[in-house]
C-alpha cells in the first residue's frame, strides 16, 4: 500500500475528530441539536455535528488524493 494513502487516511481521521471537537460547542450555541422525545433513547440534547465533520474531512481527503496523484 502506498504510504501517501495511509498518511491521507490518518489525516482525514484526525481532521474528523478535530472538527467534531471544535464544532460541537458552536452547534450547541446555534441550537443544532437533536432533542429527546418520541422514540429517541437519549436523555439530553445531542449536537448533530458528526455528519458535517465527516463531509468536510472526506472532501479535504479527496482533494489531497487528487493532488497526490498528479
Amino acid at each position: 500500500m502506498d504510504i501517501g494513502v495511509v498518511f491521507i487516511s490518518l489525516l482525514v481521521f484526525s481532521l474528523t475528530i478535530f472538527t467534531i471537537v471544535i464544532l460541537r460547542p458552536v452547534t450547541i450555541r446555534c441550537g443544532l441539536v437533536d432533542t429527546p422525545g418520541g422514540r429517541k433513547q437519549h436523555q439530553a440534547p445531542i449536537p448533530i455535528v458528526g455528519g458535517l465533520s465527516m463531509f468536510l474531512a472526506l472532501t479535504v481527503g479527496m482533494l489531497l488524493m487528487n493532488f497526490a496523484q498528479t
